[in-house]
C-alpha cells in the first residue's frame, strides 16, 4: 500500500506540473532543477546519456542516428504539456518523463532499516543540516555526489562522504557501452556497527498523453493501432504486457519466475532494465489517468523478502571515502588490494584464499578488513533505444520478443531478413521492397499459374454455363446442381481462381506487421514524396494508383459469373481496395502495386500465349 501511495502522489505531483520548461534545442540539456547536477556520458556518437545527481538516475538518453529524429510535435492532447526539450525537433530522447521524482532508474527502497544519517540538505538553498533515519533523509533529499566521471561513466554516492556523517553508503556506477547499453550496479556499502536490511526497487517509469490516438482525422479500421507505451516483464520465459489502462484495472504482472528484463516498450522502441542472473528479483507494475505507467524492478533475498547487510565496523573504506575523523586509522580497500597483489574484482572466496604468512602485520590487518566488507551490488545491463532484431538478439534475454511480429513471425522474420540484406546491398527501400516482390512472386508463381489456368477454362465455359442459366431459370437448385456437375465433368476448380489471394493474403499481413515492428523501416524514405515507408502516402498517389491498375486487373481477368455481377466486381473492387490501401503503410501498398504490375504482366502474357475465348 505504502508503494502504491507514493506512486499516486508521485503522479499528482506531475500532473500539477503544467508549466512549459523555457524553449531549448532537442540536442542541449535542459536547465537543472536546484541542487541539481548532470553528468554527459557519450559513446561512439550514436547515444548520449544524461545522469543526475537527483537520486543517480536517467535524466534523458539521446538517440543521435537521423533515422530516429524527432519533428516538433507541437501541443499534445491532454492537460499536461511536456517542457520544450521533449516534443522539439532534434534527436529523439527516450525518457519522457521530465520530473525528477520520475527520471527513470529512480530508486526506492521498502521495509529498510538503517542507522541514523547526518546530512546537508542538497535540496535546500539554506543548506540546512538535519539528523534522522537514513531511509526518510534519502526520501527527503535523494540528491548523490559525483565522486568520479568520465566521458563514458560516472559513480555517484549518497549521503555525501565529504560533508555527511553516516555508516551506510549508497553508491551507483554508470557506463554508456555501444549498441544503446547503460551498464549500471546499485552498491549498499555498510562500514559500521549495525545491520541494515530492505528490498531496493529501480523505477522504469514514462508518461504518455492521457488521450493517445483519439478523435484523429483520417484515422479508419485499417490504420495501424495507436503506439501505446506498455509495461513488459519477461520471466519465466514468458514475456508478458499490460499498457496503462490494463494496469489501472489491474496492477502488476501474473507470471513468476527468473526476471529476464522489466521496462517500458513501444512499438518501435525499447526501455529495458536485465538484472544479473545470479539476483533474484520480481516485476512489479502501475499506471495512472495523468497518462504515468511505471514498471519496477525489486530485489531482495532469494526468497523475494528483505535482504540482509550485517555489521562490518572493521572493513575497509571504499575508495571514494577518506580515512579520517571516526574512520581515522581505517585502511582504504585499494590499499588493503595492493598490499595482497590483488587486482580488486576478487569474491571473498579468492581473497580467504591469499596467503598473508611472511607478509607482516599489514598484510594481516589488510585481509582481515577485506574479509569484513560488507556491500549488497546490484548489477544490471539497462538497453535504452532502437529496437534492432540483431541487437535484441545479441543479448540473449528475449528481448527480440518485444517486437510485436503477431503470429506470423515465421513469415515476418524471414522476410525483413531479405529487405536488410537487399539494402545492404543496394542502399534502397524501394529496391528492397521489389527485390522481396520478386522473391515472393517466385515462390508462388507454380500455384498462380495453375490458378489462372483455372480462370480461363471457367471463362471458355462461359457459354455453356448461360445454356444452363437458361434451362434452369426457374430452378435455383438444380442449376447449381448442373453447374457443379459441368465443372467435374471438365475437371474445373470453381474456388482455384481464389488461391492467389489467399496465398498473397498472409504475406501482405506478414509485411504490414514487420513494417510496423521492425525499426530498421521506422521513418525510413521510400522514394520522392515519400518519406516514411512506415506511414501511410501523405497525398494518396499509391494507393489511387493501384486502384486503377486493379481495375484494369479486373478487365483482363477472364470471367465466367454474371455479367451484371461481373460489372458489380468490376467497379466495387478497385473502389474498395483503393479505400482499404488509404491509411496503410506506404511501404505495403508499395509492396501491392509491384505485386499487381507483375501479375498484370503476367495475364498479358498469358493472353497473348493462348487462343482467344470463343463469344456465346
Amino acid at each position: 500500500m505504502r508503494t502504491h501511495f507514493r506512486f499516486l502522489t508521485c503522479a499528482l505531483a506531475l500532473l500539477a506540473l503544467l508549466a512549459v520548461a523555457p524553449a531549448a534545442r532537442a540536442d542541449q540539456p535542459s536547465k537543472p532543477y536546484e541542487g541539481e547536477e548532470v553528468s554527459r556520458l557519450s559513446a561512439a556518437g550514436r547515444s548520449v546519456a544524461e545522469i543526475s545527481t537527483f537520486q543517480g538516475a536517467l535524466r534523458s538518453f539521446l538517440l543521435m542516428d537521423d533515422q530516429f529524429a524527432q519533428v516538433d510535435k507541437g501541443p499534445v492532447a491532454g492537460p499536461i504539456q511536456p517542457p520544450a526539450e521533449k516534443r522539439l525537433a532534434g534527436p529523439l530522447d527516450m525518457v519522457s518523463t521530465w520530473d525528477p521524482q520520475f527520471y527513470p532508474l529512480t530508486l526506492n527502497f521498502e521495509e529498510l532499516k538503517g542507522p541514523q544519517v547526518t546530512r546537508v540538505l542538497k535540496l535546500d538553498p539554506a543548506h540546512t543540516s538535519v539528523t534522522g533515519d537514513l531511509w526518510a533523509t534519502f526520501a527527503k533529499d535523494p540528491v548523490f555526489t559525483v565522486v568520479t566521471r568520465s566521458g563514458s561513466g560516472v559513480t555517484l554516492v549518497w549521503p555525501d562522504p565529504a560533508t555527511d556523517t553516516s555508516t551506510v553508503f549508497i553508491e551507483r556506477r554508470y557506463r554508456l557501452a555501444e549498441d544503446y547499453r547503460l551498464e549500471a550496479s546499485v552498491r549498499i556499502v555498510n562500514v559500521g556497527d549495525g545491520a541494515v536490511t530492505g528490498l531496493l526497487r529501480v523505477l522504469i517509469p514514462a508518461w504518455e498523453p492521457a488521450v493517445v490516438g483519439g478523435g484523429k482525422c483520417g484515422q479508419s479500421m485499417f490504420s495501424a493501432p495507436p503506439d501505446l507505451k506498455e509495461a513488459v516483464c519477461y520471466a519465466g520465459g514468458k514475456l508478458e504486457k499490460k499498457n496503462r489502462a490494463k494496469l489501472m484495472e489491474k496492477p502488476n504482472f501474473e507470471g513468476s519466475g527468473a526476471v529476464g528484463f522489466a521496462g517500458i516498450n513501444s512499438r518501435y522502441f525499447l526501455m529495458a532494465v536485465l538484472p544479473a542472473a545470479d539476483l533474484p528479483s520480481q516485476c512489479l507494475a502501475a499506471g495512472d489517468r495523468s497518462g504515468v505507467l511505471n514498471t519496477m524492478l525489486q530485489w531482495g533475498d532469494s526468497e523475494g523478502k528483505p535482504f540482509t547487510l550485517k555489521s562490518a565496523p572493521d572493513a575497509c573504506l571504499p575508495d571514494w571515502l577518506m580515512p579520517t575523523g571516526a574512520y581515522a586509522g581505517r585502511i582504504p580497500c585499494n590499499r588493503a588490494e595492493a598490499l595482497l597483489g590483488l587486482s580488486g574484482g576478487e569474491d571473498i572466496v579468492a581473497i580467504d584464499k591469499v596467503s598473508v604468512e611472511g607478509k607482516g602485520d599489514e598484510a594481516i590487518a589488510a585481509k582481515k578488513a577485506l574479509l569484513a566488507r560488507r556491500a549488497r551490488t546490484f548489477a544490471f545491463t539497462t538497453f535504452v533505444g532502437p529496437k534492432d532484431f540483431d541487437a535484441l538478439k545479441s543479448t540473449g534475454a528475449g528481448l527480440d520478443d518485444t517486437i510485436d511480429f503477431w503470429i506470423l513471425g515465421i513469415l515476418a522474420k524471414p522476410m525483413l531478413w531479405l529487405l536488410r540484406l537487399s539494402y545492404s546491398i543496394v542502399p534502397s527501400w524501394g529496391l528492397a521492397i521489389i527485390f522481396l516482390t520478386l522473391i515472393v512472386k517466385a515462390l508462388t508463381l507454380y500455384w498462380t499459374q495453375k490458378s489462372m489456368l483455372q480462370m480461363r477454362r471457367m471463362a471458355e465455359l462461359k457459354p455453356k454455363i448461360d445454356a444452363l442459366r437458361e434451362k434452369f431459370k426457374e430452378d435455383k437448385a438444380g442449376l447449381n446442381t448442373a453447374t457443379m456437375d459441368l465443372y467435374k465433368r471438365e475437371k474445373v476448380n470453381p474456388m482455384g481462381g481464389c488461391l492467389p489471394m489467399l496465398l498473397q493474403m498472409p504475406v501482405w499481413i506478414a509485411l504490414y506487421r514487420t513494417i510496423y515492428g521492425a525499426v530498421d523501416l521506422y521513418q525510413a524514405p521510400l522514394f520522392l514524396w515519400i518519406h516514411d515507408l512506415s506511414s501511410n502516402d501523405p497525398y494518396f498517389v499509391l494507393p489511387l494508383l493501384l486502384g486503377g491498375l486493379t481495375f484494369l486487373q479486373q478487365k483482363m481477368t477472364p470471367t465466367a459469373g454474371d455479367p451484371a455481377q461481373a460489372k458489380v466486381m468490376l467497379w466495387m473492387m478497385p473502389i474498395m481496395f483503393t479505400t482499404f490501401m488509404l491509411f496503410l503503410p506506404s511501404g505495403l501498398v508499395f509492396y501491392i502495386l509491384v505485386n499487381t504490375l507483375l501479375s498484370l504482366g503476367h495475364q498479358t502474357w498469358m493472353n497473348r500465349r493462348m487462343k482467344p475465348i470463343a463469344s456465346k
